[in-house]
């Protein structure tokens, strides 16, 4: 069973606009093709975050992309997104506390990690415990946790100062949960992946521009756009690799 995860689309209103000197959408599109020609047995799509630029107008081009792709889709809230408007025009693909079935042994659950007005992010103590009840309600056999911050340290002094807050509590309820096998995450427009007590930690790049990885201040970085393929294998194995346009 394969996800594609893909983040930080940046879409604006207008289907010619561009953020940083890319056409969004245009790379957006461009990701999906690369990923269905490659991978054409795909289940489903988890987009986290950053859908759009600020720009509510982004939303109706995304819904459009994905009528066409009709695949299911889970769209998780980042720190550029518009709450009211997401709600609105994407009603059928926003995250739900029962997440996304994936086959009858995998289950996405979705995390909302946003401060209103803040790039930064948190869960908080409600959210970490309403969490760790959908994982004691849920029966699904293997997790697939699933946000816009990065939980952990990436190693870039002014991204890791926006990252997740309390990224240890997750990691912690996680590993404590016996079930989450991985955690997915975008925000931070690189990509990056670590194994640590038996969970996979994946950070995505952007459908659009990357920063550059390892330095403490802020670069765009030369790499383009790329996405990341997720298989999910029936014993709890996730197989996974990130990979970019050619």
């Amino acid at each position: 069973m394969k996800l594609l995860h893909l983040t930080d689309l940046h879409l604006t209103g207008d289907p010619s606009g561009q953020v940083r000197g890319v056409v969004t959408l245009e790379s957006f599109r461009a990701c999906l093709r690369s990923a269905r020609q490659r991978h054409p047995d795909i289940r489903a799509l988890i987009l986290s975050g950053d859908l759009v630029q600020d720009d509510a107008g982004g939303y109706a081009l995304l819904g459009a992309v994905l009528d066409e792709l009709g695949l299911p889709t889970l769209c998780l809230p980042g720190n550029h997104d518009v709450a009211n408007a997401m709600v609105a025009d994407l009603p059928d693909r926003l995250m739900s506390p029962a997440g996304l079935p994936i086959g009858t042994d995998w289950r996405v659950l979705p995390l909302d990690s946003t401060l209103p007005g803040e790039e930064r992010g948190r869960l908080g103590s409600t959210r970490l415990a309403e969490l760790a009840a959908r994982i004691e309600a849920t029966e699904s056999l293997h997790l697939l946790l699933a946000l816009h911050h990065p939980p952990v340290r990436l190693g870039s002094a002014w991204i890791d100062d926006l990252g997740l807050e309390d990224g240890a509590a997750l990691l912690e309820l996680a590993r404590r949960s016996g079930r989450v096998r991985g955690i997915l995450w975008g925000h931070a427009h690189q990509a990056f992946e670590r194994v640590e007590d038996g969970l996979t930690l994946m950070g995505t790049p952007s459908t659009c521009f990357q920063f550059a990885p390892g330095i403490d201040q802020f670069a765009i970085d030369q790499r383009g756009p790329g996405y990341r393929i997720v298989q999910l294998q029936v014993t709890g194995r996730l197989d996974t690799r990130v990979e970019w346009l050619e």
